[in-house]
């Protein structure tokens, strides 16, 4: 079968997954990473114990607002063909569908696979592996590097054109610091409790702490909190600042150099790049791009 040109990328993780439309034919060699024509939308996995909200950030298709179960085959079923309609709106499926993926979660996985496979049977459907990611591994056990953090180091240093090295920071649910060396070669990094994560670990774990909800800006945290859910606020956005502020220092100084730069992404990465010690740069959806870009590349 003739290679689509019409893809959607979809990052799977631990906590939901997002998908964005991107056309093969827009990355050209002065283009080290392809640009999403469209983020089609986000969900977060169901979670009883915690009944976590969806997040939807749609901008130009129809918003759509809902949690999703991983093993919900139905729903997962209507999930596609909300993408589809979706891009049908753009007048984006002329030729059949590319759906390049990358997934930390097997069982959601094999749910979306299932329903592609069942409502477009002619689509392709790639599944993006550690070994599809041109990018030396010096780590103790790289069968479990999560490929989120992988594609992520990737994308940053071709987007860097491999210029220097490169601390990478995702702030999701969970906050990734991760560094790549002057030769591309990603060398590990941190893991810690997102800003969300934190503050409802901090209500289920006390007995008189409340449920907080996360900022949506940095900016407006009051400093010094003036009630308890203003200091909680105040806390754990201060312990995660501080805490990759202080790593970087420290990837920094086994480089030798305070020039090294910190690529930021996810979806608080905005708000949150401008507490950083520059030089700092802050790049959307760039895991979603390393994705697009890749399914691209590979053979």
């Amino acid at each position: 079968m003739m290679q689509s040109s019409v893809s959607v990328v979809v990052d799977i993780g631990n906590s939901g997954l997002k998908a964005a439309i991107s056309n093969r034919k827009d990355l050209s060699e002065d283009s080290p990473l392809i640009a999403l024509q469209s983020e089609i939308l986000r969900r977060t996995w169901f979670k009883p114990l915690d009944r976590l909200s969806s997040i939807d950030t749609r901008k130009d298709l129809q918003s759509v607002s809902e949690s999703i179960e991983v093993n919900d085959q139905q729903g997962m079923d209507k999930l596609v063909a909300q993408i589809v309609a979706a891009m049908e709106r753009e007048g984006k499926v002329a030729a059949p569908i590319h759906w390049t993926i990358s997934s930390v979660q097997d069982e959601a996985t094999h749910s979306l696979e299932s329903s592609v496979r069942k409502l477009r049977p002619e689509d392709i459907f790639s599944k993006l592996e550690r070994n599809h990611v041109p990018m030396e591994i010096d780590v103790e056990t790289p069968n479990k590097l999560g490929i989120d953090r992988l594609l992520a180091a990737w994308g940053a240093w071709r987007m860097t054109e491999g210029r220097s090295p490169i601390i990478v920071v995702q702030v999701g649910t969970a906050v990734t610091v991760d560094y790549v060396d002057e030769s591309g070669i990603f060398r590990g990094g941190a893991i810690m409790a997102g800003v969300p994560l934190a503050l409802r670990l901090m209500a289920a774990g006390t007995e008189r702490l409340p449920a907080v909800a996360a900022p949506h800006d940095f900016d407006a945290i009051a400093i010094p909190g003036k009630n308890t859910e203003q200091a909680m606020l105040a806390g754990v956005s201060a312990a995660m600042i501080g805490g990759v502020e202080w790593l970087a220092r420290r990837y920094r100084q086994s480089n030798d150099s305070l020039a090294v730069p910190i690529i930021v992404s996810g979806g608080d990465g905005p708000s949150f790049a401008k507490w950083l010690p520059p030089p700092v740069v802050s790049v959307e959806q760039l895991v979603l791009r390393a994705i697009a870009t890749l399914g691209i590349l590979k053979p």
